[in-house]
């Protein structure tokens, strides 16, 4: 980007951004997340048939390998709802997940907003 020479990229931005951004919200889902359980796991998404079946697949899934999830830091994310447009969380859980999504920098190296 510095050298404002597009055959330099290994991806065009809009791509890189599109590309990261789902391993950000992964990372931010899991800082919004709490320890997890099976009933909290449940009443999460209650309204979506399918979901209590997947529930219990990933659990078996973890059984399987040994995973103890009373014992590990195993979280249950929020379910969030991300706005395209703004690049925000909306909804219930919203608060607590934007604040993830700027860090606070050291003086000195901030990052300016752009207009």
């Amino acid at each position: 980007m510095k050298a404002h020479n597009r055959k330099l990229l290994n991806a065009e931005v809009q791509i890189g951004h599109q590309s990261t951004a789902w391993c950000n919200l992964a990372d931010v889902a899991l800082r919004a997340g709490k320890h997890y359980s099976h009933e909290k796991a449940i009443a999460a998404r209650e309204d979506l048939e399918p979901w209590g079946s997947l529930v219990d697949q990933i659990e078996q899934h973890l059984k399987r390998n040994k995973v103890d999830i009373k014992k590990s830091r195993f979280q249950l994310g929020p379910m969030l709802e991300f706005d395209a447009n703004t690049q925000k969380f909306v909804g219930d859980g919203s608060d607590n997940a934007n604040r993830y999504l700027q860090r606070e920098y050291r003086s000195n190296f901030e990052v300016r907003a752009i207009a």
